[in-house]
């Protein structure tokens, strides 16, 4: 499902955004398919800089927190109880802490 916020993003935030991408240059979008996705892929994509995607990231992911569409939209009404339990390894359940121990805790 895709879902359309509109008026997420106020004027100043635009301006940051567009400020951020003034100058950063974009690659092709087939860098990052796959095999058979790169055939037909046809986008450019923000080159790796961790320093303006943290700062995109941080504007847009502020907006969607505080926007009811997105969190009545895309946010469950609720949930059940978390299972807790020991994490699977290869030789057998891992304990915390990292030592393996084989069968039942």
């Amino acid at each position: 499902m895709l879902l359309t916020i509109p008026g997420l993003l106020d004027q100043v935030q635009l301006e940051n955004i567009h400020q951020v991408l003034a100058d950063v240059p974009f690659v092709d979008g087939r860098f990052t398919a796959g095999f058979a996705a790169a055939r037909i892929k046809d986008n450019l994509e923000l080159r790796a800089d961790p320093t303006r995607m943290k700062l995109l990231i941080r504007i847009l992911m502020a907006s969607l927190g505080h926007h009811h569409t997105f969190r009545f939209g895309a946010l469950p009404t609720s949930g059940s109880r978390p299972h807790l339990c020991p994490l699977p390894s290869q030789y057998g359940l891992r304990r915390p802490g990292g030592r393996s121990h084989r069968g039942q805790y």
